[in-house]
């Protein structure tokens, strides 16, 4: 049987370099104005990956649910999780396929971006983005569209809690900016995002956006610690308004949490992004409060989200790390849990092409032999006499 055509390295890294740059720039135009720092150097980052993907020729990836398709074939590589990412945000727009030319103009990205950060609802009522854009005559940019005969069929309805509306963006920019909600609008919205898991995991991909390097890369303590401001921002409303239910809350972020980027996940829960949400004047009593935000939402983690975080994280990167075996030491803290939860990942892991290698099993016997038995103690300085 031949084997199943692959994308080579560079074409791969360009989609995700393309994708990631163009969400991330789409995220920050939704937040700040056109004028902004933020905007304009995404803006410059998103040009340039376009150029760069381009050479002087067309570039086109396709959509689907978990994946960038270039002439059909699934871009994949180590930057698996943020392609797949991408690919769910772009298809939650209705996007089918996107291709660029090499003389895209800034004034052409900035409606693209405008198309790709506005309601979805508001864009499907005018037609779908492929119809929005063509009604500006502009060929640099093509985009094809999902059928919108099997959209209203086949998609619920949009909660209104997920609204991208200026009362979300300011939710964002406050966590963003440290600054916690006093307005009655704001904290009745955040109360009503912690009733909906896809809500908290959109609000924590959108304060994830801006927290990245000028060529893309993703600065991941500082998206640990914008996440957990969040969660913060949410459960300080709940135990404020609603305290009966912080249990009930915090089984909503852990089950957001688990469809998070992993390497954000694990920055999380291996404590980086505690005090980020630190403010002068009350810095102290916000780093309890996110450390126990971490902590709740560790002991909200079941076996199967665990067991998922691990099946993602090993995938992507083939193999198992210290720091990785660190967090599950922090989640797993008993060794028959550990047992079970590793049988789990398996299993997981038999249904993913990284698991149907014919090398799987002895990786899968070093890996286990980690996380079994690390201890991370003698890591640790001796306390002072």
């Amino acid at each position: 049987m031949a084997d199943a055509p692959t994308l080579s390295p560079e074409v791969s890294r360009s989609v995700s370099a393309l994708a990631r740059t163009l969400v991330a720039s789409a995220r920050s135009w939704a937040l700040y104005p056109p004028d902004h720092p933020a905007v304009r150097g995404s803006l410059d980052r998103l040009h340039g990956t376009i150029a760069e993907a381009c050479g002087g020729q067309l570039f086109s990836f396709g959509v689907t649910p978990e994946a960038l398709l270039v002439a059909g074939v699934p871009a994949g590589g180590k930057d698996a999780g943020a392609i797949g990412e991408a690919a769910r945000w772009l298809h939650d727009r209705d996007i089918l396929q996107l291709t660029f030319t090499a003389e895209v103009a800034v004034p052409a990205l900035q409606r693209l971006l405008g198309i790709l950060s506005e309601d979805s609802r508001v864009i499907r009522q005018r037609g779908g983005p492929a119809r929005v854009w063509a009604e500006g005559g502009d060929t640099t940019i093509l985009i094809e569209q999902i059928d919108f005969s099997h959209v209203l069929q086949d998609r619920e309805v949009t909660n209104p809690v997920r609204r991208k509306d200026d009362l979300w963006r300011s939710i964002v920019r406050g966590i963003l900016d440290r600054k916690r909600p006093t307005d009655e609008a704001a904290q009745a919205r955040l109360l009503a995002i912690s009733g909906d898991i896809a809500a908290i995991g959109e609000l924590a991909n959108d304060v994830i956006a801006p927290h990245h390097t000028p060529d893309g890369s993703p600065m991941l303590t500082s998206q640990a610690a914008a996440v957990v401001a969040a969660y913060h921002h949410l459960v300080g409303i709940v135990d404020v308004l609603s305290p009966e239910r912080r249990q009930e809350v915090m089984q909503n972020i852990a089950a957001a949490t688990a469809n998070l980027n992993p390497h954000v996940v694990m920055q999380m829960l291996g404590g980086a992004g505690i005090g980020g949400g630190a403010t002068a004047g009350d810095g102290l009593s916000d780093v309890a409060g996110q450390g126990a935000v971490v902590a709740g939402i560790i002991d909200a983690m079941d076996d199967s989200r665990v067991a998922q975080l691990l099946a993602t994280t090993l995938a992507i990167e083939g193999q198992a790390s210290a720091r990785l075996a660190s967090v599950f030491n922090t989640i797993a803290t008993d060794d028959e849990r550990k047992t079970r939860v590793l049988s789990l990942t398996r299993r997981m892991l038999s249904e993913t092409d990284f698991g149907r290698q014919d090398a799987f099993q002895s990786l899968w016997s070093s890996m286990e032999e980690l996380l079994l038995t690390y201890n991370e103690r003698p890591f640790v300085s001796s306390p002072a006499r």
